[in-house]
């Protein structure tokens, strides 16, 4: 069979099962909120930030090829 013939033949179908999902989607939503209103002690969140600052320029620098 050539490329074009595959081609011709080819058919795609996609069905999405919205149901099946609706557990997981309450569930993220549920962590979402959680950690939104998430109370850190002081010093955890000094380290968390500058963690996170670091992983930021981490990533940003990666992503130049520096």
């Amino acid at each position: 069979m050539n490329a074009r013939d595959f081609w011709e033949e080819f058919r795609f179908e996609y069905r999405l099962d919205n149901s099946s999902l609706m557990v997981p989607t309450i569930t993220i939503e549920a962590h979402r909120q959680a950690a939104d209103k998430l109370i850190l002690a002081p010093e955890w969140r000094d380290q968390l930030d500058r963690l996170n600052r670091v992983r930021a320029v981490y990533g940003t620098t990666a992503i130049e090829g520096n």
